[in-house]
């Protein structure tokens, strides 16, 4: 499974952009300290424009923060190219959030 980390800079509070190419499904390990306390997934298509991945069944998003937890990246995620993480706080320090992803076989 590939891995990748999403990495909020400090002062910020949306991460770098995963390539989601391929993947079908994935998920997404907390760090240990946040200033947020929820971490939204959004994705696109292009890079550049980011919308909100709508929840499908049992899914959370945006997810509530607890310390080093692992959560399921939302399903209709997949169904763009790129994902991206929105703290709902400006992070006193850079935060990574390692990702890991099942690659389509």
């Amino acid at each position: 499974m590939p891995s990748q980390n999403a990495v909020i800079p400090e002062g910020a509070s949306a991460s770098n952009d995963i390539e989601l190419s391929g993947a079908v499904a994935g998920v997404i390990q907390m760090p240990a300290a946040f200033t947020g306390t929820t971490v939204e997934i959004k994705f696109s298509i292009d890079g550049a424009t980011f919308t909100t991945v709508v929840e499908e069944a049992n899914e959370v998003n945006p997810i509530t923060f607890a310390a080093s937890g692992t959560y399921a990246i939302p399903i209709k995620a997949f169904s763009g190219k790129y994902m991206q993480l929105l703290s709902n706080g400006t992070e006193a320090e850079a935060r990574t959030f390692p990702v890991f992803l099942r690659m389509r076989p």
